[in-house]
């Protein structure tokens, strides 16, 4: 089992990996040994001989929040560490500082970022990163293809190694995040709940970053924002459908497909999303409602479409949900916790 693995954590509770569990000799094997294993292959060397570190991740679906803190270090990616992890997906990373200054270069770019500000690299890119002293910072990890077709972003450099403002909408998309990462660790429960607002938010991050860049081009993404916007007014009627949407939305069928190409979701897989999320804040919050009053209320004709829908995207019928939000734990055949993805250990880059 890889050191990110733990098949006992249950759904969306963050593991924290610190040098304080181990001696003060093995600290810095220990550290990169996390930071490989937790993260992508990257070489670390710490300024100092008295190093200490600590990170603390969940996911969310596809997406990771995770907080590290550490003494100073210089981190490298070449491109012989990536030519060796070839079979890892491509991540974009968003971080947050909240502690310390860093210097960063990536794609030509190079920068130093601090606190009130926010900074992104590729994994598919070499980079650079060095902190002289202590930092602590908050990274959000984004599949870079479903990130960037999401947010409607060109692929390209314009966004590496560059800081960004944390201001405007931004601001408020980074509180969530710097929210979230201290919510994981205090209230798991509650982390859960906010799971289905991770993927939207997670997605807008790049799209808010570039358009104070002056480099996004947003009427796609603002388009589908606000098919995305109706569908969420008019989850409760089960007729909503391709047609009513694009009628609602005045366009015409085929220019409604055309908006979600290259998002990763066709337009009845965004819907059934939709109504999967609504659904999963109702069973949390509303213990005494019945499963089938759930279902209508976010528009499925029938209770047993209902269960079908909900399974197939969180992995857990709608009442083993609710049972594992009321915190009493439910497990599979296999022993495993059943509901939304657990704490896998994904690859990334942090």
């Amino acid at each position: 089992m890889r050191v990110g693995e733990d098949a006992s954590a249950p759904p969306n509770v963050a593991r924290t990996w610190s040098t304080d569990d181990v001696a003060p000799e093995s600290a810095v094997d220990y550290w990169r040994s996390v930071r490989r294993h937790v993260y992508a292959d990257v070489s670390t060397e710490p300024h100092t001989g008295e190093f200490t570190g600590s990170i603390s991740s969940a996911c969310y679906g596809e997406y990771s929040v995770s907080t590290k803190r550490a003494s100073g270090e210089r981190v490298l990616r070449s491109g012989r560490l990536i030519g060796r992890s070839t079979d890892d997906p491509d991540y974009v990373f968003a971080v947050l500082p909240t502690r310390g200054t860093g210097f960063i270069e990536q794609a030509g770019n190079s920068a130093r970022f601090g606190p009130g500000e926010m900074i992104c690299y590729d994994s598919s890119l070499p980079f650079e990163m060095n902190y002289d002293g202590g930092f602590e910072q908050v990274v959000v990890h984004l599949p870079a293809d479903q990130a960037f077709a999401t947010s409607g972003v060109r692929r390209g450099a314009e966004l590496l190694a560059t800081p960004i403002a944390l201001d405007g909408a931004l601001s408020s998309v980074a509180s969530f995040f710097l929210s979230l990462a201290h919510t994981q660790l205090d209230d798991p429960v509650g982390a859960a709940i906010l799971a289905p607002q991770v993927t939207g938010l997670a997605g807008s991050l790049l799209a808010y970053a570039s358009s104070t860049m002056g480099e996004q081009d947003l009427p796609l993404l603002l388009r589908r924002e606000q098919v995305v916007e109706y569908m969420r007014r008019h989850l409760s009627d089960p007729d909503l459908d391709i047609q009513s949407i694009a009628v609602g939305c005045h366009v015409s069928r085929r220019s409604l497909y055309r908006i979600f190409e290259g998002s990763g979701q066709s337009v009845a897989g965004r819907l059934r999303l939709l109504r999967v999320e609504a659904a999963q804040k109702l069973l949390a919050a509303q213990g005494n409602v019945s499963i089938g009053s759930v279902a209508r209320h976010v528009g499925f004709s029938s209770e047993a479409q209902f269960y079908r829908t909900f399974r197939s995207i969180t992995g857990a019928t709608p009442g083993e949900y609710r049972q594992l939000r009321s915190g009493a734990a439910v497990f599979g055949r296999d022993g495993r916790p059943i509901g939304s993805p657990s704490l896998d250990g994904r690859r990334a880059v942090g």
